[in-house]
């Protein structure tokens, strides 16, 4: 998938856990994070040294992909004592960017395990799906912004 339906599918779970616009910020830049082994990928041109190092030492889709990483980053935010609210921001968006990519292809989600978890599409349906995925996902964070401000 591409980084804006990571961004906005990120932002949508942040803001499901957190209820709040900077949750959905913070979920939104962690759903960017999992390509960074990716040199391409839009985090990936900003660390471009490390970014070809984890690609050619992991692969793509392998670690950062992973319950591994997800389980690594919760830990290192607990230790540095991050508010709680935004380590589930955090979490979530990089959950949401292994759920985005496994409709659209595979990923090592039980890293090192070689099991590889997610659905084969054709390019042409993976770009269709990317597009949907995307604005539905940006629907819904409306929908939901609208009824938080309407009821609460």
């Amino acid at each position: 998938m591409g980084w804006e339906s990571h961004f906005v599918t990120g932002a949508l779970a942040g803001y499901v856990v957190t209820n709040s616009f900077v949750g959905a910020l913070v979920g939104g830049v962690a759903g960017l994070v999992p390509d960074i082994d990716e040199p391409n990928a839009k985090l990936g041109r900003y660390v471009p040294f490390f970014s070809r190092w984890l690609k050619h030492t992991f692969g793509h889709r392998t670690l950062t992909h992973s319950l591994l990483f997800f389980a690594a980053i919760g830990v290192a935010l607990y230790y540095f004592d991050v508010d709680e609210r935004y380590t589930y921001a955090v979490l979530a968006g990089l959950m949401a960017h292994s759920a985005c990519d496994m409709i659209t292809g595979r990923v090592q989600l039980f890293y090192p395990l070689p099991m590889k978890v997610g659905i084969r599409v054709k390019r042409k349906w993976s770009k269709r799906i990317d597009e949907a995925a995307k604005w539905l996902a940006l629907g819904a964070f409306i929908a939901l912004v609208l009824r938080n401000i309407v009821i609460g």
